[in-house]
């Protein structure tokens, strides 16, 4: 996922071409996003946006928390982003796990959970700079990997048996268990 972050005003934008701002996010619990994130600045000459490394000391820290208080712990959280390329070819690389325990617990049973996500470029004695928050919501999930594919009410069933003559036939159940239907090639016979 690419995201372009405005750090002069505070604010996720859409592209490097001043396409608008992003109000409010919207990702799905369990998920792992691999996110390449742009720090960029306003551009004058194009009225787009321009990307740069952060200022120097500086990386990027992101963090999500319930919107009802922000006391206590991360739902999710990324501290750790990688640098590749420099200047205008500058992003820095990160995951963002939503398949936290905690988040998942937050989510509960609900259609939706609203959050503040925060990104703040952070030194390593702790000081931020350029804190942005915005909007997020985590939607539930629909497939989570313990799911069976549901059978059809009336899905006939196909099972394979040896004819009386030793061909390999065909019976067709439906799903009560009933024959509805027998075959095989040329020449078997068919009890």
């Amino acid at each position: 996922m690419n995201m372009f972050w405005d750090i002069q005003n505070h604010e996720l934008v859409q592209a490097l071409d001043n396409s608008g701002t992003i109000g409010r996010l919207t990702w799905f619990v369990r998920d792992r996003l691999e996110i390449s994130l742009a720090v960029v600045t306003p551009s004058s000459a194009d009225q787009g946006y321009v990307a740069a490394e952060a200022p120097s000391g500086y990386f990027p820290k992101f963090g999500i928390k319930a919107a009802s208080g922000l006391t206590g712990g991360f739902l999710a959280y990324t501290g750790t982003w990688s640098l590749a390329g420099s200047g205008t070819t500058s992003r820095y690389a990160g995951q963002v796990n939503l398949a936290t325990t905690a988040l998942i617990a937050a989510l509960s049973t609900s259609t939706k959970l609203d959050v503040f996500a925060e990104f703040t470029l952070q030194d390593v004695s702790g000081n931020n700079r350029d804190t942005t928050q915005n909007d997020l919501r985590i939607m539930p999930d629909v497939i989570r990997g313990d799911e069976d594919e549901p059978v059809a009410l009336y899905a006939p069933i196909i099972e394979e048996f040896t004819c009386s003559n030793g061909l390999k036939c065909l019976r067709f159940r439906n799903s009560d268990g009933q024959i509805i239907r027998e075959d095989g090639p040329t020449g078997a016979i068919i009890p």
